[in-house]
């Protein structure tokens, strides 16, 4: 039945072959019932972290150590602002180094590969940890991680240990232990695609002074309510019994 589902306007309801006017409303307006519980229930939002693009140094640094001053333009060692990244109703982010207490990421421009602004860990090669925390605001909200990119300084390879934690720590979602960047000086890309329900813990070490993180792709998703899940099957049942009746009709 042409039409049925255009949700751009009312469609005429067809006056032939045997379809009554109580079929014809049902149908026309089931995906309108369905639609809105289905955008509820997989509400999402994708978003991205980037530590700058080039040429010009970005404004997403701190004049503390913390990461908790001034927002400044970032230079080669200056400390990522913690604001960097927030998204506000969304998610927060917060930039450490565990092996420096109270100190923020810092930020470098170039040479870890091709890529252009990283963020890194200080400490030196053997003895430093990156930490990157992807929180949700919302409790109960699925955090997901798709992807990342770590580049190694001066435009070489170097070894590093990735794990991936649910906030919190405890057994790693995602591990990897081998070199970054390769002869072609391009940085490793990870695609990881590992999720926890109120974030993430993205951790690299020994190396992570020398290697870089840019290019963090994470997903925000409200997980549904089993109130919204149930009142979702049960209009797609409803919509199920109203076509095997018609049928049979």
């Amino acid at each position: 039945m042409q039409g049925v589902f255009d949700l751009d306007g009312p469609a005429p309801c067809p006056d032939t072959q045997g379809v009554t006017l109580e079929d014809c409303i049902s149908m026309r307006f089931a995906p309108l019932f369905v639609l809105p519980l289905l955008a509820a229930a997989c509400s999402a939002h994708a978003l991205s972290i980037d530590f700058g693009n080039g040429p010009s140094e970005p404004t997403i640094c701190s004049d503390t150590p913390d990461g908790l001053g001034a927002l400044v333009p970032c230079s080669t060692f200056a400390y990522l602002s913690q604001s960097y990244g927030d998204v506000a109703g969304v998610s927060d982010i917060t930039y450490s180094a565990p092996r420096v207490p109270g100190h923020s990421l810092e930020w470098w421009n170039t040479n870890y590969n091709t890529l252009y602004g990283v963020a890194f860990a200080e400490g030196g090669d053997s003895n430093s940890r990156a930490r990157i925390e992807i929180k949700a605001v919302t409790t109960g909200t699925l955090v997901t991680l798709s992807a990342f990119d770590l580049g190694a300084y001066s435009n070489t390879t170097h070894g590093t240990t990735v794990n991936i934690y649910a906030i919190g720590g405890g057994v790693p979602l995602y591990t990897f232990v081998g070199n970054v960047g390769n002869s072609s000086n391009e940085p490793t890309h990870f695609a990881v695609n590992v999720s926890a329900v109120g974030g993430l813990w993205i951790e690299f070490q020994d190396n992570a002074y020398n290697v870089g993180i840019d290019n963090i792709q994470y997903a925000v998703a409200t997980v549904p309510e089993p109130a919204s899940v149930g009142l979702m099957l049960a209009g797609l049942l409803g919509i199920g019994a109203l076509s095997t009746a018609r049928r049979r009709g």
